[in-house]
């Protein structure tokens, strides 16, 4: 699965409307996802995966496997939710496990409304 990054100009409309997504990227190799949360996507998640460099050697592009769109201060309350349980932003989970875990967590925060972006 992939999802469509927001363009320069939609991430203006998005921080306009304080909207945010969250966000899975598959670690290459492995059944494990990075989580993270963001209005820009590409900046947020060229930090998130400088952090975990050691997972992404190689020069493969980063695949985007799931992402949700919500409220800014609900994505940023749900994703530290899950990393604060999980140890950090680095999921040892399935992609369908990590939406599970990140849907619990939205529904135990209260965070509901969101869209899901992703396509096969």
């Amino acid at each position: 699965m992939s999802i469509t990054i927001p363009t320069a100009e939609q991430v203006s409309y998005l921080r306009k409307f304080n909207v945010a997504a969250i966000y899975l990227i598959a670690v290459p190799g492995t059944a494990a996802v990075l989580i993270g949360s963001a209005t820009h996507i590409v900046a947020s998640s060229a930090k998130l995966v400088r952090r975990h460099e050691v997972l992404f050697r190689g020069g493969k592009p980063l695949e985007f496997v799931w992402c949700g769109w919500l409220d800014r201060d609900a994505a940023a309350r749900v994703v530290f939710g899950v990393t604060r349980r999980h140890g950090g932003a680095l999921l040892k989970l399935s992609v369908p496990a990590a939406v599970a875990e990140i849907s619990g967590m939205a529904q135990r925060l209260g965070a509901f409304g969101w869209r899901i972006m992703t396509r096969p």
